[in-house]
């Protein structure tokens, strides 16, 4: 009865299916495929995505600081 109780924590230590393998194989061709597509992107479309990406990211921060500003109400 212990030993069925023990078995999973005795068998051998196993690495990735072969399934599993292969499947981060294709992900990360796929991310080094993105990573040279990017690199292929001019410095003005570069200039441009960053701008944009910090103007997303203040307005972001803004309505979050917008809506910690909760207008107090009287309780009366």
């Amino acid at each position: 009865m212990v030993y069925l109780i023990a078995k999973p924590f005795l068998g051998k230590k196993t690495g990735a299916t072969k399934a599993e393998v292969l499947s981060r194989a294709v992900e990360h061709g796929d991310m080094k495929d993105a990573a040279a597509q990017f690199t292929q992107v001019s410095d003005d479309r570069l200039e441009h995505i960053l701008r944009e990406s910090q103007a997303e990211r203040l307005r972001i921060q803004r309505e979050a600081e917008a809506s910690r500003e909760l207008p107090l109400s009287s309780a009366r």
